[in-house]
């Protein structure tokens, strides 16, 4: 398997010089020109190291190297920088933020891929060594998590169903119920994006849905307040995608809009087909969001529900976009800051 790597370099002309260089040398290369637009290329595309100008326009390197050492995903990359400044106090800042080469330019081609060579051996060998002591722990991480987890679900569940709805007791026990449904939640989307970025998960690529039969199939099981904010009209079809993988879609979606849109706010759902494909639009009246924000959705990046409150890992959306992608579908994002939000999905009819 060839080794990735993210160049990151405004320069047209150097950029295009590296990218032969390094293909040339049986690497596999993306590209970019400033830091926001390899930010995208990585929540699509995980390289084996990094390497980046500084002086860039719209986002620098030193603030690229922030938003790569801020997410947990990607914070452990080796990242290289690049660059024609020899300033002592550029070596000394790069040192401190934790940057792991500095090479000026002009520099020799051998010089870049010792470099790269060097620092990809040096990863490897530390990883290695970290999973010698991870052996098995995801599975028993899993099982002792899930284990204790479901049982206080159970003990919440029969004591609701018995206890007086007047009561404050029976208040309490609702938001325990409650936070270990998001912790179930939580630790569901964890487990199935790790499955989704190591190709593990199995997409049933020949599954025929009704998203008529999806959706209510979703709604019968939403608290009746729930219920009461929901317009909706869907058209029955079939199309190309698993019913289990719809409702995770559908899900993630919906949670979404509800977290983020007042209490007194509707939400709109709509499933309509034309000839080739079935889309399905879910509007929400709330906060809504920015273009920054937007272009920042990814695994890990949180928001804000309100000033003290940060809302999920972020993984919903990256797991919805992914499975409808992998049924060949598409899954925009439009949004208003004040406004609300729409998600459009757009998947293949099977006539």
């Amino acid at each position: 398997m060839k080794t990735k790597i993210l160049l990151v370099e405004d320069e047209q002309n150097i950029r295009e010089t590296l990218y032969e260089l390094l293909t040339l040398n049986n690497y596999e290369v993306q590209f970019a020109d400033q830091g926001f637009k390899a930010m995208k290329i990585l929540r699509q595309w995980l390289p084996n190291i990094i390497i980046s100008d500084i002086m860039m326009p719209g986002c620098n390197g030193y603030e690229f190297h922030r938003l790569v050492r801020e997410n947990p995903v990607f914070n452990n990359i080796p990242f290289i920088f690049l660059t024609a400044k020899k300033a002592e106090e550029e070596l000394s800042h790069a040192n401190m933020i934790g940057v792991d080469a500095f090479i000026t330019k002009p520099f020799k081609s051998k010089e870049l891929i010792s470099v790269i060579e060097t620092r990809i051996s040096r990863h490897e060998e530390i990883k290695n060594n970290y999973d010698l002591l991870d052996v098995h722990f995801d599975d028993y991480m899993v099982h002792e998590i899930y284990s204790p987890l479901k049982r206080i679900m159970g003990v919440t569940s029969f004591l609701i169903q018995n206890s007086d709805k007047s009561d404050e007791y029976f208040r309490h026990i609702t938001s325990i119920e409650g936070y270990a449904n998001q912790l179930n939640r939580t630790l569901s989307n964890i487990i199935m994006y790790q499955k989704i970025i190591s190709d593990a998960y199995f997409f049933q690529k020949d599954a025929i849905t009704d998203p008529q039969n999806c959706y209510m199939e979703l709604v019968a099981k939403l608290p009746r307040e729930r219920k009461k904010k929901i317009t909706s009209f869907f058209k029955k079809a079939n199309v190309a995608i698993a019913r289990i993988d719809l409702l995770t879609v559908l899900n993630e979606i919906l949670e979404n809009a509800f977290k983020f849109t007042d209490k007194k706010e509707a939400i709109s759902i709509k499933g309509s087909s034309s000839l080739k494909s079935y889309t399905i639009k879910i509007k929400d009246y709330g906060k809504g969001m920015n273009a920054e924000q937007i272009e920042k959705i990814g695994p890990f990046v949180q928001f804000y529900n309100s000033i003290d409150d940060k809302q999920g890992l972020g993984l919903g959306l990256f797991i919805s976009k992914k499975i409808i992608e992998n049924y060949h579908g598409q899954l925009v994002i439009t949004s208003e800051e004040g406004v609300g939000t729409e998600v459009e999905i757009t998947l293949p009819i099977i006539l």
